[in-house]
């Protein structure tokens, strides 16, 4: 694989910057630590007519994929969670 140059890595992260305001996320799914390697995520987000929100995704733990089931447990579970908002 061809590694990115220096203008080309700035762009993407540029890019990157626009589509996710870091200092504006925030957590809707917390990991089962708060601990480097251990998140949330990987799914789709859907909303329903009634205004709930279907979030769907995978629980990870710390680990490197690439070494195998030597290093633990790290895919544990996939899941659907509903989040209803207020006023809804």
């Amino acid at each position: 694989m061809q590694k990115l140059s220096t203008q080309q890595t700035e762009c993407l992260r540029n890019l990157l910057s626009e589509l996710i305001d870091q200092e504006q996320a925030h957590i809707v799914i917390t990991a089962y630590q708060p601990k480097t390697g251990f998140w949330f995520g990987g799914g789709k987000l859907a909303q329903d007519a009634n205004g709930t929100i279907w979030t769907s995704g995978r629980y990870r733990n710390y680990g490197d994929s690439r070494t195998g089931v030597e290093a633990g447990q790290r895919g544990l579970e996939c899941a659907i969670v509903r989040r209803i908002l207020e006023g809804n």
